[in-house]
């Protein structure tokens, strides 16, 4: 408005300026729904596959949904060197949207290490899929859409696990709720969430700190990962 009011000034339509001594309240900040480990520990139990995996992904690294949907099995990384890895490492390398594939908000890619527990059900579900399948699909086998994933699927868990709000960015702000209450570093909850620089590529996984391990490995006593197997 101050710029339009300038214009309007320019061009001689006014000669005084209404925003001399203006101050605007500070906006009240905007409650933000987001799933407690409970809340993500009922969605799991109730959701039927590929969703149940999907949820605890998501709840267990708080990557967006339209990162999970175009999550590929190229970027489950659960071995290196031909020895299976205890904790894996999922790499967001691309996002999709509106049907588009592209980078990811952050503009460049992320690491996030799995829990063992995590780790094993992802080696379970990548099995006899090739490199470049989309990890997660749709009934006919397509790639995920993020606005169907959240009315047609995840919406639905929540009535049956009486939930009453919230949606995929609720499992984000899960992640990051439950990491501040365990006492996580700053430095790797910024780079778990996606605000700092992280390593890229699977030549990078050995430098994975321990306390990056560590982090990942709690959410299997906080999420309650032993929960039934998919059928």
């Amino acid at each position: 408005m101050r710029i339009l009011w300038a214009t309007v000034r320019a061009w001689g339509y006014a000669t005084h300026d209404p925003f001399i001594g203006l101050v605007l309240p500070d906006p009240a900040p905007v409650e933000v729904p987001y799933f407690e480990a409970e809340h993500i520990s009922a969605i799991m139990e109730v959701a039927e596959e590929p969703y149940r995996t999907l949820y605890w992904l998501t709840g267990q690294t708080g990557i967006r949904r339209s990162e999970v949907c175009a999550l590929r099995v190229m970027d489950i990384v659960l071995s290196r060197n031909g020895e299976a890895l205890e904790q894996g490492v999922v790499i967001v390398k691309q996002k999709v949207w509106g049907g588009i594939i592209g980078r990811p908000k952050s503009k460049r890619p992320r690491v996030f290490v799995l829990s063992p527990k995590l780790t094993e059900r992802m080696r379970e579900f990548c099995t006899g899929k090739k490199p470049e399948d989309v990890v997660f699909t749709n009934s006919k086998g397509g790639m995920l859409c993020p606005d169907n994933l959240v009315k047609r699927h995840l919406k639905p868990v929540l009535v049956k696990a009486g939930i009453t709000e919230g949606g995929m960015h609720a499992f984000r702000h899960g992640n990051a709720t439950i990491m501040d209450q365990n006492g996580v570093p700053l430095k790797i909850r910024q780079e778990r969430l996606g605000h700092h620089d992280s390593k890229t590529t699977l030549g990078y996984t050995h430098a994975i700190s321990e306390d990056e391990k560590r982090v990942a490995a709690e959410f299997d006593e906080v999420l309650h990962a032993n929960a039934r197997k998919p059928k």
